[in-house]
């Protein structure tokens, strides 16, 4: 995947927040930050352990909603497939 791929999936990520209905207010709040910081990261090209946090970050969130959201956590599989294919 390339930065225009990872750019890609971030709007798709953002178009299905949101219409997303969550239970947990505070689950979109927490997908939303974890935007954020994916777009930190790469404007910032944060050393390793920075990216790595993220990537894990990425992970307990997909595991957190893959049932409620599976659209969301799609995407967000996608976004670190990207990241670690850029070799992040």
């Amino acid at each position: 995947m390339t930065e225009s791929d990872l750019h890609a999936a971030i709007a798709r990520l953002r178009r299905e927040l949101r219409g997303a209905r969550f239970r947990d207010p505070q689950s979109h709040q927490q997908v939303e930050s974890l935007i954020r910081e994916i777009e930190a990261n790469r404007a910032t090209s944060a050393p390793a352990p920075s990216t790595d946090a993220l990537l894990q970050r990425i992970g307990e969130t997909v595991r957190r909603l893959e049932v409620e959201h599976p659209v969301l956590t799609g995407c967000l599989g996608q976004i670190a497939a990207a990241l670690s294919a850029m070799g992040i």
